[in-house]
């Protein structure tokens, strides 16, 4: 007979208190209810009866096909692919990418033309409505967003509301062919929402076929929630008469004076404020504009004869170890509680410390950023390590001998991460190539700018007589080491990724050090006396996991590369098998595409694409470091990384504190409000006097230390703002949980008020010293939104694959040794007699009665069974996958000993889960928002943070596990075996992407000629570049010698940062303002992105007319005052000026002798300066 294992938490229930049943007959119970009870009843029941059907009708929605895949399959059977398709902007672009019949097939099949209809109603836009339907042949509803608002607005949309009123109606030419809707439905009733009732719109006749059959309930209208996100009705409209746009024009009559009308009533009310109007000006002062533009003259902040620029990876090198070195003993203070002293982070903490004193002065407008104030910074940081230094030299000397062979470790690691990017680089250091450029141009705008700004922010590149209204301290960090140095910024570029991936890596390196040092059993202590070989042979093991985190966190891939490398096989074979267990049938037609490889003459491999791994998830980005750092674009994501995980560190280190004596509580018999007066305890204490004993409880014993430790974290903590303002948030939890957490894990219990003051004190601290940023930033981003759908769960285990592997192992070890917990036992309990369950069940209601704690924890044990039930028939799997994580890591997290390590990797590993199942939820709103890619970078931004989190978290969850294996299995069952085949599989999977796509990577070039391979150079490419471009339907070639000649002349010949004006173009495919990015000086007006930076149209229209004006008008007469009011000195016209404005350059030769002279010419280039006296 199976025995029943006894459990610590429950209490026997005597015999003699077994309660006798007192059953109650039913018929008694029945007579007792008033009529009045039973009315009451009723209607309960039938409100409840009513919401459980719609509850289950509703759930059916989700087990038909989204009318979107409906529709988008429609599409690809019975639209031409070269169609013209006209989709409505601010919703989603139909048809979906999807497989249909057995082939891929992609929205980009067909050609696009955007409906703007939420743009105000005047002639150009009846002209836009004309033109496209001129050119479309089919018109697209993806939901009925547009028309079911803009109508309600008559006045202000007369021209829009027409144009829906025709197309319904089928009067402009457009007949409608097809449509998709799913509607709540159970037991043969639907329940029906109709988008025509308000506004009133003509009904299609089509449209009966949306309605199902049976019995159908028409509840009118619903919220926008449904018929936009939850179950949209697309609409298909084909072309079926060609109506002229003369009789198309003649159908909106009257339309365009009502427009008019409308908009001089609106001026005569005063206008209307922008939906978000700035609260800044984001333009400079005259004074700081003057100062801007008489500062930063290029030769002699950057000249190329200095010795920096003749080493550069030597002296960029020295210069980071100097500036860790000047703040090694403030890490050693801060850190104190790693078993590294955080030697690794010390690097990218000194950056931090040095470049704040500059950055400070600068703007506050008290010291000019130069050479001087960054000296500045270093003697500061210099001078309190000193002062730690005298204090504390034994202590340090003692550590320094002690771990000797541990910081030669962390060097070697650092400088070998560091020489290995260089090598990358140099293999391809070009700043812009045609078709994978990305968007370095802008980056390396910003970094020449603020390298050259005077005061901050930094004048913005791109917009003359404005400041860069962005996150830029991650590039300022970067200029700030060029400035030092004196370094050509398109060599120091290509320094910045190597230094960002090394610290990334370095960083990673010790919080996996620390972790895995704390949680395996055997670990060794230091031997000041070893050697080398014996440092390594008694701490390899560590090292080696160490080692792992770092290249988890900076170097692995996804697995998603496996997909990419089979792609070439999957493409070229062909099954018969259809199978619904899960990728058995790509498995088969994969092992049919390479048989056929194995013909002579067949190649079934395509060359590897390592675009496609950071692209899982359609209409998004899912970058990860090492795609980051090999794409080397300078993005504030890949700035932030190393500093996320310095912050990592330095909660670490705030969870392994411990309180001193002079914080301990009082001996027994007194009381805290004693020692402060002991007349308070004749009555009860205040609520002053409680707060003001535990005011001098937890202050009387702070130490100097404890106070720099505090302003660190905050100075650390907040940089992630101003260099990431995604991170900031996550940080901030993270920190928090850290200062909370510190408490339970030394006495047992949460000191709230405890953390909440110290944590407030870290923020409004840093908050205050980063000030001057926030004084001057607006975030653009406009709230926050629903998703509109779930992330496939394929797509986030091909993302995640690997670390939820390796988490999900160290969850069943973790677990299985914690003995004494309730819920393990009886896991355990069942699972040993599962075969029993039912007599396990009886015997355990029978001798134990669980205490309170346990009855809360199993009930909400059975509702989340509940709700993942729920959960998985309306198919959110994605949820169902990440709330078990959740709870579990919670779980795990708060049983066993209390280990500040052990927490710590928990609250990783559930800080990475909670974020993916946040952004399945909520996204934040930006300028993407009206689309599909709506949630580009709402995934782009925090999955990078998720790989971080899960990546630690795994390195050190596998250290645990291998160790657990070794010393408690003395011979590995086929259960390990498999395990071990399982991760090595996955490692080799992970392992490919940096294998293959390096390579694929560094040849991803210029095309044609290339400078020699070895310069850092990252404007080199310019030297023998040509490409071509289409430009409104015609070819154009560049050939970029001259406009690097032209560009050199200006660097060297230029003195100060005056505005130069030169054509906007796009930067992705014709090298648009190329002279503001490669040379820093402003422009009138850049080509990318001036829009988010300057919410409304106050300021970037206008601007954008002023700069055609200059370039197209033919009198230079009428662009004087435009020169004037924008301090224009130098006009550039080059190869693209005379694509973008080929008719009006003639009147700048006119000009010379009389208001330009020209400077500069070479067979394609001219430039001319603007006279003083204009």
């Amino acid at each position: 007979m199976p025995a029943v294992m006894p459990l610590p938490t429950v209490e026997p229930i005597p015999a003699a208190g077994l309660p006798a049943p007192q059953p109650r007959h039913i018929r008694d119970m029945l007579m007792s209810i008033t009529k009045g009870q039973m009315v009451v009843g009723g209607i309960m029941f039938v409100i409840i009866a009513a919401t459980m059907f719609y509850a289950f009708a509703f759930l059916n929605v989700y087990r038909q096909t989204h009318p979107w895949v409906t529709i988008s399959e429609w599409i690809y059977r019975n639209v031409p692919p070269g169609s013209t398709i006209a989709n409505e902007h601010w919703d989603d672009a139909l048809p979906l990418a999807l497989r249909v019949d057995g082939q891929e097939r992609r929205y980009e099949q067909y050609k696009h033309v955007e409906m703007a209809n939420y743009e105000d109603d005047n002639q150009t836009k009846l002209d836009m409505i004309v033109n496209n339907l001129q050119k479309a042949d089919y018109v697209v509803l993806a939901t009925n967003r547009l028309y079911d608002t803009i109508p309600r607005l008559g006045d202000r949309y007369p021209i829009t509301k027409r144009y829906y009123e025709l197309l319904f109606a089928g009067k402009l030419g457009f007949k409608l062919v097809a449509a998709a809707a799913t509607y709540p439905s159970l037991f043969g009733v639907t329940i029906m929402n109709d988008t025509f009732v308000d506004p009133k719109l003509p009904r299609p006749a089509a449209l009966s076929q949306t309605v199902p059959p049976g019995l159908v309930i028409n509840l009118g209208k619903a919220d926008e929630s449904f018929t936009v996100y939850d179950h949209p009705m697309p609409l298909v409209f084909q072309k079926v008469e060609n109506i002229t746009p003369d009789d198309m024009r003649a159908m909106f009559a009257g339309t365009v004076e009502a427009a008019q009308q409308y908009q001089i009533r609106r001026q005569q009310a005063g206008g209307r404020a922008p939906a978000r109007a700035p609260s800044k000006t984001f333009l400079m002062s005259d004074s700081v504009r003057r100062a801007q533009e008489a500062g930063g003259t290029y030769m002699a902040l950057f000249n190329p004869a200095n010795l920096a620029n003749r080493l550069p990876v030597l002296f960029w090198w020295l210069a980071v170890e100097l500036i860790a070195l000047a703040a090694l003993p403030i890490g050693f203070v801060v850190f104190g509680n790693l078993r590294d002293r955080g030697y690794g982070l010390t690097k990218a903490l000194g950056i931090l410390l040095v470049a704040f004193p500059p950055w400070l002065t600068a703007s506050l407008r008290l010291i000019p950023f130069s050479n001087r104030s960054i000296m500045l910074g270093i003697g500061l940081v210099g001078l309190l390590s000193g002062m730690i230094v005298y204090r504390r030299r034994a202590d340090m000397l003692a550590w320094l001998r002690e771990q000797r062979w541990l910081i030669l470790t962390t060097e070697a690691v650092f400088s070998g991460a560091f020489l290995a990017f260089v090598i990358i680089r140099m293999l391809n250091p070009d700043l812009w190539q045609p078709w994978n450029g990305g968007e370095k141009p802008m980056e390396f705008a910003f970094l020449g700018a603020i390298a050259r700004s005077t005061y901050f922010p930094p004048y913005d590149p791109f917009f003359a007589g404005g400041y860069i209204n962005y996150y830029y301290y991650g590039q300022y960090l970067g200029a700030m080491l060029i400035r030092l140095l004196g370094m050509t910024p398109s060599v120091a570029f290509n320094l910045i990724v190597p230094l960002l991936f090394a610290l990334t890596f370095v960083n990673a390196f010790s919080v996996t050090y620390n972790l895995v040092a704390a949680l395996r059993k055997k670990v060794a202590d230091f031997d000041p006396s070893a050697s080398l070989g014996s440092f390594l042979a008694s701490h390899g093991s560590l090292l080696a996991w160490a080692l792992a985190g770092a290249l988890f966190v900076a170097v692995i891939g996804n697995l998603a590369t496996l997909g990419e490398v089979f792609k070439g096989p999957y493409n070229k074979g062909t099954t018969g098998i259809k199978s619904s267990i899960p990728g058995l049938t790509t498995i088969a037609r994969v092992a049919d595409g390479l048989s056929k490889g194995l013909k002579p003459g067949q190649q079934v491999f395509e060359p590897f694409n390592y675009w496609n791994p950071s692209r899982v998830i359609p209409d998004t980005i899912n970058e990860f470091p090492y795609w980051s750092y090999l794409f080397a674009d300078l993005h504030p994501h890949m700035i932030g990384m190393p500093f996320t995980i310095l912050v990592l560190g330095l909660a670490l280190n705030v969870m392994k504190e411990r309180r001193r004596k002079a914080r301990s509580d009082p001996p027994p018999g007194e009381n805290s409000a004693t020692s402060m007066d002991s007349t308070l305890m004749a009555e009860p204490p205040s609520t002053l006097h409680v707060v003001l004993a535990w005011i001098q409880a937890h202050l009387s014993g702070v130490t100097l230390g404890d106070i720099l430790s505090t302003v660190v974290i905050g100075l650390a903590l907040v940089s992630l703002g101003v260099i990431n303002t995604w991170d900031l948030p996550t940080y901030f939890a993270v920190v928090f949980a850290a200062v909370l957490l510190r408490a339970w894990l030394e006495n047992g219990r949460f000191d709230v008020l405890e953390a909440v003051v110290r944590f407030g004190s870290i923020a409004v601290l840093s908050f205050v010293l980063y000030l001057p940023f926030y004084q001057n930033y607006q975030a653009l981003a406009s709230g926050i939104g629903l998703v509109r759908s779930r992330t496939p769960v394929g797509y986030y285990l091909a993302i995640f694959g690997f670390f939820l592997f390796a988490i999900i192992s160290y969850m069943v070890v973790d677990a299985s040794v914690q003995r004494r917990s309730v819920v393990t036992r009886l896991a355990r309990l069942f699972w040993r007699h599962f075969d029993d369950t039912p007599l396990v069940v009886h015997r355990l209601r029978l001798l134990v009665r669980p205490h309170d704690a346990f009855k809360t924890g199993l009930y909400a044990l059975s509702l989340l069974v509940l709700a993942l039930l729920m959960l998985a028939v309306t198919g959110q799997w994605i949820i169902v996958l990440l709330l078990p994580l959740l709870v579990v890591s919670v779980a795990l997290a708060f049983t066993g000993d209390r280990k500040p390590e052990h927490v710590f990797v928990w609250l990783m590993a559930f800080t990475g889960f909670l974020i993916s199942l946040g952004v399945e939820i909520f996204f934040l709103r930006d300028w993407l928002q009206g689309g599909s890619a709506y949630r580009m970078n709402t995934i782009f931004k925090f999955y990078i943070e998720v790989w971080i989190f899960l990546a630690l978290a795994s390195a050190v969850g596998l250290a645990v596990v291998t160790e657990r294996i070794h010393l408690t299995l003395r011979r590995p069952g086929r259960l390990t075996f498999l395990w071990y085949i399982c991760l090595a599989i996955l490692l080799f999977c992970v392992a490919l992407f940096p294998i293959l796509a390096t390579p694929a990577r560094v040849n991803d070039r210029f095309p044609g000629a290339r400078p020699p391979v070895g310069t850092l150079d990252g404007a080199a490419f310019m030297t023998v570049g040509k490409y071509t471009f289409d430009w409104q339907g015609k070819n154009y070639t560049v050939d970029l010698r001259y406009e690097y000649d032209a560009i050199q002349w200006l660097l060297r010949n230029v003195q100060g940062s005056p505005v130069i004006a030169e054509a906007s173009l796009p930067y992705y495919r014709e090298l648009g303002s190329r002279v503001s990015a490669f040379t820093g000086l402003p422009t009138l007006i850049g080509p990318q992105h001036e829009q988010e930076q300057r919410p409304g149209d106050t300021q970037v229209g206008p601007r954008e007319n002023e700069l055609r004006t200059i370039y197209n008008d033919a009198s230079f007469q009428t662009i004087t005052p435009l020169l004037k009011k924008n301090n224009v000195r130098y006009i550039y016209v080059g190869q693209l000026e005379q694509v973008y404005s080929p008719s009006g350059l003639a009147k700048f030769d006119q000009a010379v002798g009389q208001y330009v002279d020209l400077v500069y010419e070479n067979g394609k280039v001219k430039i001319y300066k603007v006279r003083d006296n204009l």
